[in-house]
């Protein structure tokens, strides 16, 4: 025979046997009926029957020989039935409702998605397609008979919208055709609870689509909870809505997607994913405070904040392994210290005074750095050990000659066949000298005879 107690209440595979074992009904003060296993009541029949608040009550159990299971779903408190599992609940409003979850291989999971208005099953199973006739907003529950067994819940999510080194694949489910596999119409989600019962989730996919204007505020918004979700690794919310989060116990999160959502300045707590995270995508927000760090970003590899006010960017002390330095546009000023892993480092038109390399190694490596429309004048430092990129444009820098000089014969130093560098004027507040010589500086002229595409004033 076999039980699996752990998925009591709901209703765990057994084998009828004549093997002396026993079932029981009852309880609670009234009839208690008890008979071969072999004679069990079928699913159907047990499923209805609920427990009383009596503490000895029951509704169905079955032996092993050596203790008493129960099995049937319950209400109340008594006899060992429990409640059953907290249902997620979705608000939609589009005039159809098709999400998809990939599950844990051969799963038993019942699902059944509720109206909570009507409290009418309009959809079962995984992948549902509800079509409700007319647009307007709606609370969908959906109740699991064993949630543990969800990896990816998804409610919009194209990979061409986002992409990176870091995408869902197999873990959330889908064992073949890698991110694309994933690839799902949004679904006019605009908030969705109770995440917590789901405690294997890998995935969770509720992006929008910038494609569609049609979308228009029918999408997630407010604030999402994620607290709990120690096996989560992908939150994928490109063009949605969300304006907070909670990531606390989030511990395995490896991919945080936000991009161009509606943050608009209010504050994100990394702490409890810094030891995991490798991609952090959260551009066009209105704004973003970060809770300061308590230490570093152990594995980021990818720093993605452009085109908004950035409270507390995170340093390159906190920043070991970040190769992907995207911070344009974001009101940063002080120095500039680039990460030691610094291979594509984009911060122009912020207003730094000052560039520092030092942490940065003579690494011979494509790679870009573009600091245009910063004010850095003649701070700048590590020149001699810096990163060898074949691309660095710091057009627009208030340069003196001294330092485009240096710079010049910095990069011609490398011997680096074929590259660009801009060091011109741009038309911006922030004019670069021209270097001695002008165009017929030593420097200049090496450098475009191997190829190089130099720019100056």
């Amino acid at each position: 025979m076999s039980i699996t107690p752990d998925a009591a209440p709901f209703r765990p595979a057994y084998s009828r046997d004549s093997a002396g074992l026993y079932y029981r009904i009852g309880g609670g003060g009234g009839a208690v009926y008890v008979g071969p296993l072999l004679d069990a009541p079928s699913p159907t029949a047990y499923s209805q029957w609920v427990v009383t608040d009596d503490p000895d009550a029951y509704a169905l159990q079955v032996s092993d020989g050596t203790a008493w299971y129960p099995i049937a779903a319950g209400s109340g408190s008594g006899g060992g039935g429990t409640e059953p599992p907290a249902p997620v609940i979705f608000t939609t409003k589009g005039a159809t409702f098709a999400p998809k979850l990939w599950q844990a291989t051969d799963s038993p999971n019942e699902i059944e998605w509720v109206n909570d208005i009507t409290s009418a099953v309009v959809g079962t199973g995984p992948t549902p397609t509800i079509d409700f006739g007319t647009a307007g907003t709606r609370t969908i529950r959906m109740h699991c008979t064993r949630p543990q067994d969800v990896l990816t819940l998804n409610v919009g999510y194209d990979v061409s919208h986002d992409t990176g080194n870091y995408l869902p694949g197999a873990s959330g489910g889908a064992v073949t055709g890698g991110a694309a596999a994933y690839n799902h119409p949004p679904q006019r989600v605009t908030a969705v609870t109770g995440l917590q019962v789901l405690t294997n989730l890998v995935n969770f996919m509720a992006a929008g689509n910038p494609e569609d204007p049609t979308l228009g505020a029918d999408r997630l918004t407010g604030t999402v909870n994620f607290s709990g979700l120690s096996k989560l690794e992908f939150i994928e919310c490109a063009y949605a809505l969300i304006s907070g989060t909670d990531l606390t116990g989030c511990t395995s999160l490896i991919r945080l997607c936000f991009e161009q959502n509606n943050w608009q300045g209010n504050t994100l707590d990394l702490n409890p994913v810094r030891a995991n995270l490798r991609d952090l995508r959260m551009a066009f927000q209105g704004g973003v405070s970060f809770v300061p760090l308590t230490g570093p970003l152990a594995h980021l590899y990818h720093l993605c904040v452009r085109e908004q006010p950035i409270t507390n960017m995170p340093q390159q002390v906190n920043l070991p392994e970040c190769s992907e330095h995207w911070t344009w546009g974001n009101g940063q000023t002080g120095t500039f210290i680039a990460p030691p892993a610094t291979a594509d480092a984009r911060i122009y038109s912020n207003s730094y005074t000052g560039l520092d390399f030092t942490n940065t190694t003579s690494t011979n490596s494509p790679g870009q750095f573009i600091a245009a429309n910063n004010n850095l004048g003649s701070n700048i430092t590590g020149l001699a050990t810096m990163r060898r990129f074949d691309q660095i444009l710091m057009d627009n820098c208030g340069l003196p000659q001294a330092t485009v000089d240096l710079i010049l014969s910095t990069v011609n130093g490398w011997g680096r066949t074929g590259g660009v560098l801009n060091l011109g004027l741009n038309g911006g507040s922030y004019p670069n000298a021209a270097p001695t010589g002008g165009a017929s500086n030593p420097d200049v002229v090496a450098l475009r005879g191997r190829g190089w595409t130099v720019t100056i004033a």
